[in-house]
């Protein structure tokens, strides 16, 4: 059986002249692993992982865990996978 947890991502976008300028944001997600590790699945950028929660406790307890997301490296955004952060 897989397990979850929260980590930190990076979206990376490219500057395209006249458009945008590119450059980092960073949103936290929840990531699905398979059973050996590798990453199966994450919640998009404007996924809300702090809304929706049915008691006050659930949510201090969700916000500890995003908080424990520090701790562990951060993520690029490739689109189709995730790739450590350099």
């Amino acid at each position: 059986m897989g397990y979850w947890n929260y980590r930190i991502l990076a979206d990376v976008t490219e500057a395209v002249e006249g458009v945008t300028e590119g450059g980092v944001q960073y949103y936290v997600a929840e990531v699905y692993y398979r059973d050996d590790g590798s990453i199966e699945a994450w919640s998009k950028s404007d996924f809300n992982i702090l809304a929706g929660w049915e008691t006050v406790d659930e949510l201090i307890d969700t916000v500890a865990y995003v908080y424990e997301a520090r701790k562990k490296l951060v993520l690029r955004n490739m689109g189709d996978k995730l790739v450590p952060w350099a």
